[in-house]
């Protein structure tokens, strides 16, 4: 009994109370530290580490809690300490998401003056949100006018504000909600498109923008070019804000979905894309930006009013694009009494639009030219040989002929045949005096040369918005020279004068050059003022029957991009600028333009 308790005790006691012992030790000891791969470089500065330090953690915590104000608190010191953009911006962010009650507690404690100003125009704009008395706004500005440091322009700006509070007189601002695509995809036209708007409420970006003078406040949201969150906003903008009408989006989709969601609420819309039929979706939807049927509209009534040519030839690219504009100029053709003989498509992808262009001009009348022309140029070759054998002093009746006449020796093969009969150069014969190219420069640089090459040199080229590129001018040249083509908005242009005062004065703004894109953010808060202009002069109050009565009532409006008027089924249709090629520039030409390409 006695030796079994000692082997038991041997072979399980004593293994199981070891095992324990080294879990024990082992507990006791620091594990081995890994070699970091942080470089040194990156371990310099207090918060300058690559790896997220605690107080990041902590913030990142206490954001995502909705805790901003103790969020700030966390990104503060570090800020001050590195002066790192990244940590200004998030600072920035955690304002932007402040209550009115946060900002006001933060304000006394703030510090540092520069942030504290940050901190006073939140202030500022979220009472405006709020809509609170005029009193309420008095000590904010005082104190940004007193200790923020400000350009001539705002510190002019809060002053007139201040006095206009001071004297008790309230703002009654008309809320837009502005869907643009600020990030992804399409970010460069939307953000063109506000700095547009900035420049005509005359006041720099911050969310949200107001114009004082115009009445207009301004929400902005980004789409992020996605057609869903678009149709979100437009019910944010609606249920949260309240707004009193919509502008945008930019892309054909997300405008689609946004229209279908403002429609079902009654709510007005400005879209500000170039998608056909939008503006047919609803009786509260607009489209405010340059669409084919306009393009085609205005080359019809040059084609056809101005220049007299009623049979014309259609050669486009076989492209979404291309077959809704083969599509409108049909339907334009039809409404102006002119015929499209030829409506050819061709393949963008490729380099070589031979095909397509014999179709246009018709396969067996091409080759028969072919033929004739070889003809002539073979006999046009014996032609010269007896000029040169002339030269050289064999004798030729041909030439004493020519002599006779008053030719020089190197006229005489292109006047004279054998038996002294007349071969003339064939001609190409068309069915069509002009040959409608809806296409962008990349690809017309290309097709152009290879019409020459084809000999198709005497029709006259007509061309939409994508032939505005100087770039164009200077490849092609001569070959587009005297083509027409339309835009709404002209680079070049010297006339109308408020168009030249506009590319100046966003220029100086922006420090960028002007484009169609900014200009119809610009014009599009001036059709808005415009609106509410007239209400205001007939006393009528702001509703979404009187917006779009007040809309349709915009007739031959100037506007940076064109003559505007507003269509009955809510397209803004604009005058376009007639455009040509002069001596590798483009030029603006007149209306009635009747001369030869020559």
């Amino acid at each position: 009994m006695v030796q079994n308790f000692h082997k038991v005790a041997r072979y399980v006691f004593f293994p199981i109370l070891a095992i324990f012992f080294v879990f024990c030790l082992s507990s006791c000891v620091a594990p081995p530290v890994r070699q970091s791969t942080i470089t040194q470089a990156g371990r310099q500065g207090k918060y300058g580490e690559t790896r997220e330090s605690a107080w990041e953690r902590q913030a990142r915590q206490l954001e995502f809690e909705g805790d901003y104000l103790g969020a700030y608190e966390q990104v503060h010191d570090p800020y001050l300490d590195s002066l790192r953009p990244d940590l200004r911006q998030w600072l920035l962010r955690l304002l932007d998401k402040m209550s009115l009650e946060s900002l006001q507690n933060l304000k006394g404690w703030e510090q540092n003056n520069e942030l504290r100003c940050q901190v006073l125009e939140k202030i500022f704009a979220a009472l405006d949100e709020n809509q609170l008395q005029a009193g309420d706004y008095v000590p904010i500005l005082k104190d940004i006018l007193t200790n923020c440091s400000l350009s001539e322009a705002a510190r002019d700006h809060y002053e007139q504000l201040l006095q206009s509070y001071l004297s008790g007189v309230e703002r009654p601002f008309f809320t837009v909600g502005c869907l643009l695509p600020l990030t992804g995809e399409y970010a460069d036209y939307g953000n063109k498109i506000l700095l547009g708007m900035e420049l005509a409420l005359q006041v720099f970006h911050d969310n949200p923008l107001e114009s004082h003078d115009s009445g207009i406040k301004l929400l902005i949201r980004d789409t992020g070019g996605d057609s869903s969150r678009a149709r979100e906003l437009v019910s944010e903008l609606v249920d949260d804000e309240g707004v009193s009408l919509l502008v945008g989006p930019v892309t054909g989709q997300a405008a689609l979905y946004a229209a279908a969601e403002a429609e079902s609420r009654g709510i007005d819309i400005i879209t500000l894309t170039p998608r056909s039929g939008i503006a047919s979706r609803g009786d509260h939807v607009f489209q405010h930006f340059l669409t084919m049927e306009n393009q085609a509209k205005q080359i019809m009534e040059l084609a056809v009013e101005r220049l007299g040519l009623t049979s014309l030839a259609l050669l486009y690219p076989s492209t979404y694009y291309g077959r809704q504009a083969a599509k409108l100029f049909r339907k334009c053709a039809r409404q102006w009494g002119a015929e499209l003989v030829r409506v050819v498509s061709y393949d963008p992808t490729s380099k070589d639009y031979g095909r397509s262009i014999k179709e246009l001009i018709g396969v067996e009348k091409y080759a028969e030219y072919q033929r004739q022309k070889k003809a002539y140029e073979s006999w046009a070759k014996e032609q010269k040989a007896l000029v040169e054998d002339e030269k050289n002093g064999t004798p030729d009746s041909a030439l004493t002929l020519a002599k006779e006449i008053g030719l020089e020796a190197e006229e005489l093969f292109e006047k004279s045949g054998e038996d002294g009969e007349f071969m003339y150069r064939p001609i190409l014969e068309l069915d069509f005096s002009g040959i409608i190219i809806p296409d962008f420069y990349q690809r017309i640089r290309l097709l152009v040369p290879q019409l020459a090459f084809y000999d198709l040199v005497d029709s006259r080229f007509f061309g939409t918005r994508g032939w505005n590129s100087p770039k164009l001018a200077e490849d092609a040249g001569d070959q587009v020279e005297g083509s027409l083509f339309v835009d709404a908005f002209c680079h070049e242009c010297a006339e109308p004068q408020q168009l030249v005062e506009y590319r100046d004065q966003y220029e100086l703004m922006f420090a960028e050059t002007a484009s169609i894109y900014d200009a119809y953010g610009y014009d599009t808060m001036v059709l808005i003022h415009q609106v509410l202009t007239l209400l205001h002069q007939d006393g009528q109050g702001i509703n979404s029957s009187t917006l779009r009565e007040k809309l349709l009532a915009v007739q031959n409006f100037p506007m940076m991009t064109g003559i505007t008027s507003v269509l009955p089924d809510g397209e803004i249709e604009k005058k376009l600028f007639n455009l040509s090629f002069k001596r590798d520039k483009i030029i603006q030409v007149d209306p009635v333009c009747n001369q030869n390409r020559d």
